[in-house]
């Protein structure tokens, strides 16, 4: 069993639903499987990198993974007040190439706001990898590397089978936090 994949009733950091979460978190606490993660993420990137972006909660140990594997510098972005940015001393120089690293990827949602923090700096965001990926095409990216892909059935809340059957609902994402 994957200690990764769990079943029940989520609603993901879009507002969807879904009876299948991808919980990378179960992996941190083990610094060599998240090392070796990481570097499986790295070795599948194929041009120049000046720096890994990622957005804050869950992309910040994968990207710090990817980076130090790729021996460049790493950055993350927070939301304040609803809106991604640079914070903590946080630069992206104008002339890099980025590449975004995210935990798992369903809308795209975190990383399109990611690259838009890049291209507000100057920069250009070269590529996606994640973890996980939910679907095969990601809006707004060409091309989107993941280790996983998880089909998984995803509902808007409006017409989510789950909800009309009252199963209770878990929110476990990190968009919101703080």
């Amino acid at each position: 069993m994957n200690p990764a994949i769990q079943h029940g009733h989520f609603e993901l950091s879009s507002g969807r639903h879904t009876d299948t979460y991808v919980q990378t978190a179960a992996y941190l606490d083990s610094p060599k499987k998240m090392e070796q993660l990481g570097k499986a993420l790295a070795q599948e990137w194929y041009g120049p990198v000046d720096l890994v972006a990622s957005p804050a909660v869950g992309g910040i140990i994968t990207g710090y993974e990817v980076a130090k594997q790729l021996s460049v510098p790493f950055v993350f972005t927070e939301r304040v007040e609803g809106v991604m940015t640079l914070r903590r001393g946080f630069t992206i120089p104008p002339t890099s190439k980025v590449l975004i690293v995210e935990d798992v990827v369903t809308t795209g949602q975190s990383a399109s706001e990611v690259a838009n923090v890049i291209l507000e700096s100057g920069a250009s965001d070269v590529g996606l990898m994640c973890l996980t990926k939910r679907y095969e095409t990601v809006p707004g990216f060409d091309k989107v590397f993941s280790l996983f892909t998880a089909s998984a059935p995803v509902w808007e809340s409006s017409a989510c089978p789950l909800c009309a059957k009252d199963v209770p609902l878990d929110t476990p994402g990190s968009r919101n936090l703080g």
